[in-house]
């Protein structure tokens, strides 16, 4: 397997696994990928088909946009919400937009950023980068045989000289760094405001970042504001980021929501749990193996009875849900009363 198609696998095995459907804002003409007889398309809030089954594969729309796997040449092209082809399909591989720019792998291995016209403006070195956010992405250079992390803009020039060990894209005006063996945060001018001091840290959400303190395998994860302080004393080996005010950790053996404060407010018999979105949160409910999936509001109300294989975020008022085992899964959509508005299909 030669370096380009092994990018391509992972990415391919990373995505088609995952087929989230995240979207932040209420969307009334928003479409949600289907499959119907071995060909996807787009279903509207209703349930109707929106855009016939006629894709391989069909991601989400995001910023307008859908990435498609074309059923007859297999390589993968940018539809808009009338089904169109704005982008031909003839890449090999493709991500979703964001901030007006896609990451991209051409037919000729070229690595970088298109724009919504499909024109390739940033050519970088390595597939390995992040998409953009808040107008910057890292970007990666070998210095000897060491890669360093600085950080581009969207005209592809190095604003922040890679001079990082690595590197996180920025949330709300903060990038954790690793610097010398310990994580800190830097602000858009590169310039340090969270001193190298932890065994990992995360982004920013709602104000706050969760960070270890001590060694990176061992250390339990607390909760910081953007001066650095410990404002949440988690002590927590598996910690969640904030969301419509509320965050997962593990606690007593078993996983639990707690407030910025840091006091546990949703305690069930919860064995897996996601983020809270559009004011409900999937959690699965018994034993790790034979547990269900429903959901919870925030009060920690089960307002969706446990009763699915598998299950995603709400966005835009629907949520993908998985019945099945893993390998013959079908997947359906429901609304916020749990009323099927797609069955489940392949």
């Amino acid at each position: 397997m030669d370096k380009i198609t092994y990018f391509i696998f992972l990415y391919v095995s990373i995505l088609l696994t995952s087929f989230d459907i995240k979207v932040n804002a209420q969307n009334d003409d928003a479409l949600f990928p289907v499959k119907v007889d071995g060909k996807c398309g787009y279903i509207d809030k209703k349930g109707e088909i929106a855009i016939e089954p006629q894709f391989e594969y069909a991601w989400a729309f995001s910023e307008g946009l859908a990435i498609v796997r074309d059923n007859k040449t297999k390589r993968l092209g940018v539809i808009n919400k009338d089904g169109k082809y704005v982008i031909n399909p003839h890449f090999q591989w493709l991500e979703n937009f964001n901030e007006g720019l896609a990451k991209a792998i051409t037919l000729n291995s070229e690595f970088g950023f298109i724009n919504t016209k499909g024109t390739m403006v940033i050519s970088i070195d390595s597939p390995f980068i992040n998409s953009f956010n808040e107008g910057l992405t890292t970007i990666i250079k070998l210095n000897g045989e060491k890669e360093r992390y600085g950080y581009i803009d969207k005209k592809g020039d190095i604003v922040i000289d890679t001079v990082f060990d690595w590197a996180e894209n920025f949330s709300e005006g903060l990038a954790a760094v690793f610097i010398t063996d310990k994580y800190g945060y830097i602000d858009k001018k590169g310039r340090i405001v969270i001193e190298p001091q932890f065994g990992h840290a995360e982004k920013f959400h709602e104000g706050i970042a969760r960070v270890k303190i001590g060694n990176y395998h061992t250390g339990k994860y607390d909760y910081i504001n953007k001066k650095g302080k410990i404002i949440i004393p988690a002590q927590s080996y598996y910690a969640g980021d904030f969301h419509e005010g509320l965050a997962v950790i593990w606690k007593d053996d078993h996983l639990v929501y707690i407030n910025k404060k840091g006091k546990t407010v949703i305690s069930h018999q919860i064995v897996k749990a996601r983020d809270f979105h559009e004011g409900l949160a999937a959690v699965k409910i018994g034993e790790q193996k034979t547990g269900k999936w429903g959901y919870i509001d925030k009060k920690g109300k089960i307002v969706i009875s446990p009763q699915f294989d598998n299950a995603e975020d709400f966005s835009n008022g629907l949520a993908r849900v998985g019945m099945g085992e893993i390998s013959k899964e079908k997947w359906g959509y429901i609304n916020r009363k749990g009323e099927w508005v797609w069955k489940p299909t392949d």
